[in-house]
């Protein structure tokens, strides 16, 4: 199965196609889109999930629970259609969550320092993890 056999089997209308690249977007559900994608794929997902900090998101409610349900559903799946995956992971009291159930081959830490009137403020902003398909 080809680039343009995988889009055209996808009944979602795609919000970024160009067949000559190869290149394809979806603004929608993952929940909706990730079942249609035949395993292995997908070179790269990059992929920014909500938090589980409460937003309301319409058809999803950004709950912890349910972020700990989409999560556990989301990573298996993203891992079956591509090669590599790389997603900012959670807030940091979920980084053992995230360690505990599945296994990532990276991570990076981000650090923000705010400087201001003499004074420094560091703060951890993210952490970005990636899976790679075995």
């Amino acid at each position: 199965m080809d680039f343009n056999d995988i889009v055209d089997s996808i009944s979602i209308k795609p919000y970024y196609l160009d067949r000559e690249a190869g290149q394809v977007i979806y603004c929608a559900d993952c929940r909706d889109i990730l079942p249609l994608i035949p395993d292995k794929s997908i070179d790269l997902v990059l992929t920014d999930p909500p938090y589980g900090v409460g937003i309301d998101f319409g058809i999803y409610q950004d709950t912890p629970q349910n972020w700990r349900d989409l999560m556990l559903w989301s990573i298996p799946e993203l891992n079956r259609i591509s090669q590599c995956v790389i997603m900012p992971c959670s807030r940091i009291v979920e980084l053992p969550f995230i360690y505990a159930n599945f296994k990532a081959i990276g991570y990076f830490v981000g650090i923000s320092e705010l400087r201001h009137k003499g004074h420094m403020w560091v703060s951890m902003i993210g952490s970005l993890t990636w899976f790679m398909a075995k």
